[in-house]
């Protein structure tokens, strides 16, 4: 049976418009279309392309009152580009902790108790007594007794009860003792990743305690700006130096 011409099933006539047609919805062979499908990640319908042009990962709760979204602010993380036909870079905000760790804290002396690590007059120290000193004619006053991390002397002062004075919130860091370094009054500590250092001697109680300083010994070190101030013993050594 011979087959039906081409004009008996599409009328000459109406082929370019077919033709438009087909064009504007498939590619046609050897023929790149203008229009990407919709499921393309090229096109503009795509939902990747929606979402680079409505960042919704750019947007935060706004706090202030009711539900509406405000722009996120803040410095931007991009992503590295991924592997594949999807590959792009996905901006998302980031919230950096704070560029300077908070040391120091504003305290009344009504606040500060025994153990504390405060400022007095630009030296660091600790306070081994609080007490409240009551004067018959005048407003209380607050008595702290205290030891100075430089030179381990003792001290006191005297502060009026709404006196507020600068807390020290050492890191603190725990070590195990390695050896006594006698000759230059120092113990070499080791952290956790087996890293050693030296740290004085003094900030131990001086000689008095190298019987005690055996290896493997766990001791609590407290840092300020990277260096130490204090070490603590374990309470059952801090019981026999008694």
């Amino acid at each position: 049976m011979a087959a039906a011409p081409v004009s008996s099933i599409f009328p000459v006539s109406r082929l370019p418009q077919t033709r438009q047609v087909l064009s504007g919805m498939l590619p046609l062979p050897g023929k790149r279309s203008a229009l990407p499908s919709p499921l393309s990640p090229l096109s503009p319908l795509s939902p990747l392309s929606l979402a680079s042009s409505f960042p919704l990962g750019r947007l935060r709760r706004d706090t202030s009152g009711g539900n509406a979204c405000r722009p996120a602010e803040g410095p931007l993380h991009v992503r590295p580009e991924s592997i594949g036909c999807f590959a792009r870079k996905t901006p998302c905000p980031t919230f950096p902790h704070s560029q300077q760790a908070r040391l120091f804290a504003t305290v009344g002396v009504g606040d500060i108790r025994q153990g504390h690590i405060v400022v007095i007059d630009g030296k660091t120290v600790e306070v081994t007594e609080w007490r409240q000193i009551k004067s018959g004619r005048g407003a209380a006053s607050i008595g702290i007794s205290y030891i100075d991390l430089a030179t381990f002397k003792a001290g006191e002062a005297n502060f009026s009860v709404n006196k507020k004075l600068e807390a020290i919130q050492p890191e603190k860091k725990t070590f195990q003792v390695m050896y006594v370094d006698e000759e230059n009054d120092a113990v070499v500590l080791a952290d956790e990743n087996f890293d050693e250092a030296e740290f004085p001697l003094k900030l131990f109680g001086g000689s008095s305690v190298i019987p005690f300083l055996k290896p493997e010994l766990k001791v609590v070190a407290s840092l300020h700006d990277g260096l130490p101030i204090k070490i603590s013993l374990p309470p059952a050594v801090v019981q026999q130096l008694k």
